[in-house]
């Protein structure tokens, strides 16, 4: 079912008809940009489980611990498509629910891609400010470094001010 972005859907997960328990719910959520996707929820009966999967669907990328109601976030994630499992915790009772959505995105500007590489590099012009984000994830891959080429025109001290407000991230100077 399609999770619209920054919406919300209710549903019932483990509910069982003639023999057949329906054991998990999948939703579709597609988002526009790079940021934070927020869950949350609420379910009424029991424990659920929220397992975030990749655009193949297969690929897991973040679960949740067993709660009936709750948050569960998930950071780096680049724009694209993600599939949402419902799942209750115990598998013999089913539970209603209901489940929203919303992405956050960075303060920072989003920097040019492909910049991964040193072939790849971005011009980063003297004197002047660049934004950008690293470490985003999506199909299957992680945008794991941006390369940006400083030309100087004299001699002299060479200073990076950086700043990174959310994780550990290194900063390495190469010459040509």
């Amino acid at each position: 079912i399609i999770l619209p972005l920054n919406g919300g859907k209710a549903g019932t997960a483990g509910y069982g008809n003639k023999l057949r328990r329906d054991s998990a719910d999948w939703y579709k959520i597609t988002t526009n940009a790079d940021g934070l996707l927020r869950f949350t929820f609420t379910a009424s009966k029991t424990s659920v489980n929220l397992t975030l999967f990749d655009n193949n669907g297969t690929k897991q990328i973040a679960q949740s611990l067993n709660s009936t109601n709750g948050t569960f976030n998930n950071d780096g994630l680049a724009a694209g498509t993600y599939f949402v499992r419902i799942k209750c915790y115990n598998v013999s009772v089913y539970s209603p629910y209901t489940l929203n959505d919303t992405l956050i995105k960075p303060v920072q500007q989003h920097d040019s891609e492909p910049n991964n590489q040193q072939s790849q590099a971005i011009n980063l012009p003297l004197n002047k400010t660049k934004e950008g984000h690293v470490g985003y994830y999506y199909n299957l891959k992680r945008d794991s470094a941006d390369w940006y080429k400083i030309t100087t025109n004299a001699d002299g001290l060479l200073r990076f001010i950086f700043k990174a407000p959310t994780t550990s991230t290194n900063i390495t100077l190469y010459d040509k």
